[in-house]
C-alpha cells in the first residue's frame, strides 16, 4: 500500500501543478487520463511499463514502485497519435532470437548434469520490435560506441522511411486502421535488459508529446 500512496500523492501533486500553470485544456485532460490509467495499472497488474516520451525514459514499475529505468537517448514518433490508455504487448519480433536451451533426457538419473545452462540478459537481442494493441509499434534500436556499428541504424532508418512506413501507413488507411511507429534508441545493454522484462501481455502506458 505504501508505493500506492506515493503514486496517489504524485498524481495529486501533478494535478495541482497543472492547475497553477494553466495548461491547454486538451493537454490537461489527456495527462489526467494517463495518470488515472497508471493508478489503475498500479492496482491491477503486478508489473507494467511506463514510456515517458516527454522526459525520454522507460520505467518498469510494480504497484507504483519503480523497479528499473531505461534512459532513451533519442526517439522518433511517426503516424497517428498514441491512444491515452494501457496497451499490452502482443508480440516481440527480432531477427536474432534468443537461442532455446534444449536438455536431452537421460536414461539414468546419475547421468543428469547439475550444470544446467541458463539464458541471461547478455543473450538477449538489442534490436527488435514490440507490437502493441491499437496498431502501435515500438522499434528498439541500440546505440553503439563505434560509428561503424551505428551505420546499421542508418540503414534501418532508410528502410523504414523509404519502404516500411509509407507502405504500412497506406495499408492502414485502406483498412481503416491506425498505425503508429515509435523509434527508441537505447544503449545496447539497456535494449537487451528491456527485451528481458518486456514480456508478452505486459501493459504499456505511453506519455507522448
Amino acid at each position: 500500500m505504501f508505493p500506492l500512496r506515493i503514486l496517489i500523492f504524485s498524481i495529486l501533486l501533478a494535478l495541482s501543478h497543472q492547475a497553477l500553470s494553466f495548461p491547454h485544456p486538451h493537454n490537461l485532460l489527456r495527462e489526467n487520463l494517463l495518470l488515472k490509467s497508471e493508478y489503475q495499472l498500479a492496482k491491477s497488474y503486478p508489473f507494467y511499463l511506463s514510456l515517458n516520451l516527454v522526459e525520454s525514459r522507460i520505467q518498469l514499475k510494480s504497484k507504483g514502485l519503480l523497479l528499473k529505468e531505461f534512459p532513451i537517448k533519442t526517439l522518433k514518433i511517426m503516424g497517428t497519435p498514441v491512444p491515452t490508455k494501457p496497451l499490452p504487448i502482443k508480440k516481440k519480433v527480432s531477427f536474432f532470437k534468443p537461442k532455446e536451451i534444449k536438455i536431452k533426457p537421460q536414461k539414468n538419473v546419475e547421468d543428469v548434469s547439475s550444470d544446467i545452462p541458463a539464458l541471461g540478459v547478455e543473450d538477449m537481442p538489442s534490436r527488435y520490435r514490440l507490437d502493441l494493441n491499437e496498431g502501435v509499434h515500438l522499434y528498439i534500436r541500440p546505440i553503439y560506441p563505434h560509428r561503424i556499428l551505428n551505420a546499421l541504424n542508418l540503414l534501418s532508418s532508410l528502410k523504414t522511411y523509404g519502404v516500411t512506413l509509407p507502405m504500412r501507413t497506406l495499408w492502414g488507411i485502406l483498412r481503416n486502421k491506425t498505425y503508429t511507429q515509435i523509434d527508441l534508441y537505447l544503449t545496447s545493454e539497456d535494449a537487451k535488459a528491456l527485451y528481458w522484462v518486456a514480456r508478452e501481455g505486459i501493459p504499456c502506458l505511453i506519455f507522448s508529446p
